[in-house]
């Protein structure tokens, strides 16, 4: 009677990308998916044996997606905070632009324009100046 080989595949289970590397990582564990080839009884065989002798530890691997994962969404996250604390200092800017044209000052419409020679502290200054002088 041959020997029917049993065998255990290792999938990793994705750890959700809300939780901390503390959680991401022990969440990080193994699934075992058990395939009987028959029924019947057989040799044991393990995949394990073989994955970690070739390319390291399961866990390791498993470990590295999930700091990979939780790096990942933590630059995104800093990319978004930082996109939406641009904008708010576009608003800003908008507002302080509309508040000076009304006393007759004049501030560029993009404050990161490389077309001005002059600080945009020394524009406002000269401007002030004139407006002194005139009156």
């Amino acid at each position: 009677m041959p020997l029917v080989k049993r065998y255990h595949f290792l999938i990793p289970r994705i750890p959700p990308l809300h939780l901390p590397i503390s959680s991401a990582t022990k969440h990080a564990d193994l699934l075992l998916f058990s395939h009987n080839l028959s029924s019947s009884g057989g040799e044991f065989y393990d995949a394990r044996d073989e994955l970690s002798t070739d390319s390291g530890t399961p866990s390791s691997v498993n470990n590295m997606e999930a700091e990979l994962r939780l790096s990942l969404l933590m630059e995104s996250e800093k990319r978004r905070q930082a996109e939406e604390t641009l904008e708010e200092m576009q608003v800003h800017w908008r507002r302080l632009r509309q508040q000076l044209a009304h006393v007759g000052l004049f501030l560029p419409l993009d404050p990161t324009s490389t077309q001005y020679s002059m600080n945009i502290a020394d524009e406002l200054r000269c401007q002030i100046r004139v407006h002194q002088v005139c009156l």
